[in-house]
């Protein structure tokens, strides 16, 4: 256990308070705890689907706030615009209050993907 709070836990625990980084952060805390498969599956398991069901801030209204994480590249930030500015689907629809994907899909995933055109309404 002492092993996984050092590699994988403690970058993300001093950084979780900054809500503009949480997106990216926790993206990337998901992505380091299904990799962490390959030195204990058992613990990478009970992780990622412990974080997955707290994955508030990759909904499509906060995943927004990346766009004030000066960590993040300016070529992603206009990714996430150009994701932002796709049609409308349904617009009455309410956005997902957090990230719903699959945890595979997870790992491949990147910011701009969790963007939509409902991202908009976190600045209304």
């Amino acid at each position: 256990m002492c092993c996984f709070v050092v590699l994988v836990y403690l970058e993300w625990w001093f950084t979780a308070p900054s809500a503009v980084k949480s997106p990216r952060r926790d993206l990337n805390l998901m992505k380091a705890l299904l990799n962490y498969s390959t030195t204990n599956s058992a613990i990478s398991t009970a992780t990622s689907e412990k974080l997955q069901r707290h994955l508030w801030y990759l909904s499509e209204e906060l995943v927004g706030l990346t766009l004030f994480d000066e960590d993040v590249s300016l070529a992603m930030m206009r990714r996430m615009l150009e994701s932002m500015k796709r049609p409308v689907e349904d617009e009455d629809e309410e956005p997902l209050k957090r990230c719903n994907r699959e945890i595979a899909t997870l790992t491949v995933s990147q910011l701009d993907s969790f963007a939509s055109p409902k991202t908009v309404r976190l600045f209304e």
